[in-house]
C-alpha cells in the first residue's frame, strides 16, 4: 500500500487558497509457496502434496484450473474467496493412477489479472495384480503366490505359497526354488484393481520339493499353515 497528499494552491483576490486531496494506492500481490509439485506412490494408491496461496489487497478472489490429461489429479479447492485467499489457505493435490507410469499436468493461479503456474508430476511405481488370470495367482520376488478363497466366491486377504508351477504337484525343475528363498509376513498388491495388503499366512502342499537347489529358507510368524 502507498499514501500521498495531492495539494491544489492558486492565486485568490491577492491571496493564496489551498485544498488538499489525499490518495491512498494498493497493489494486490499473491504469494504461491511453490512452482512445482511432486508426487510418488505405487499403482491405485493415493498420495498428496500441498502448497499454500497468501494474497494481500485483492479485489476478487482466486481461482485454480488444472489442466490434466490423464486425470489423474485432483484439487481440494478449485477457488478461493479474497477472504479465504488473504487469510492464507493451503491447498492439497491428490495424485491416484490406476496405471503405472509418470505423468505430469499444471495448475494456473489466476487473482486480479494476474497469474501463477504451477506443475504437477506424478509418478505411479508398478503393483503387482492378481487379477482373474491365472485364478488369482502370481510370481512376486522370486517367489509364487495365490491368493486364498473365501470359500464363498470371493477372496481372503491372505496368500499362500505354491511351487512355481502354482500346482499341488511336485514341481518340475521349472517350478523349484533356488538359492536363498525368504518368505515376507506381507505383500502388497491389486486384487481386481483394488490394492490390498495380503499377509502371507499358507505354505500350499509341494511347495518346495525337489528343490535341491534351495540354500536356505526363511518362514515368517505370519504362516500358520503348511502342507
Amino acid at each position: 500500500t502507498a499514501s500521498g497528499t495531492l495539494t491544489l494552491t492558486t492565486p485568490k483576490d491577492g491571496s493564496t487558497a489551498t485544498e488538499s486531496v489525499s490518495l491512498q494506492g494498493a497493489v494486490s500481490t499473491l504469494n504461491v509457496s511453490t512452482n512445482s509439485v511432486s508426487i510418488s506412490t505405487d499403482q491405485g494408491v493415493a498420495a498428496s502434496g500441498t502448497f499454500t496461496i497468501n494474497g494481500r489487497n485483492l479485489t476478487n478472489g482466486v481461482t485454480l484450473a488444472l489442466t490434466d490429461a490423464n486425470s489423474v489429479f485432483s484439487l481440494s479447492k478449485n477457488s478461493l474467496t479474497k477472504a479465504e485467499a488473504e487469510a492464507g489457505e493451503t491447498i492439497t493435490v491428490t495424485y491416484n493412477s490406476s496405471a503405472a507410469g509418470n505423468h505430469s499436468g499444471s495448475i494456473a493461479v489466476s487473482w486480479d489479472g494476474g497469474t501463477e503456474t504451477i506443475t504437477l508430476s506424478g509418478a505411479a511405481a508398478e503393483v503387482p495384480n492378481f487379477s482373474n488370470d491365472n485364478n488369482h495367482r502370481l510370481i512376486i520376488g522370486g517367489i509364487a503366490y495365490g491368493v486364498i478363497s473365501d470359500g464363498n466366491g470371493g477372496w481372503q486377504e491372505e496368500l499362500a505359497v505354491y511351487n512355481k508351477e502354482f500346482s499341488s504337484a511336485a514341481p518340475s525343475s521349472a517350478g523349484r526354488y533356488t538359492g536363498e528363498v525368504i518368505i515376507p509376513s506381507k505383500i502388497n498388491a491389486l486384487l481386481d484393481g483394488n490394492p490390498t495388503e495380503f499377509d502371507v499366512t499358507t505354505i500350499a502342499a509341494h511347495a518346495f520339493n525337489s528343490s535341491p537347489g534351495m540354500t536356505k529358507l526363511v518362514i515368517p510368524d505370519s504362516v500358520t499353515s503348511a502342507g
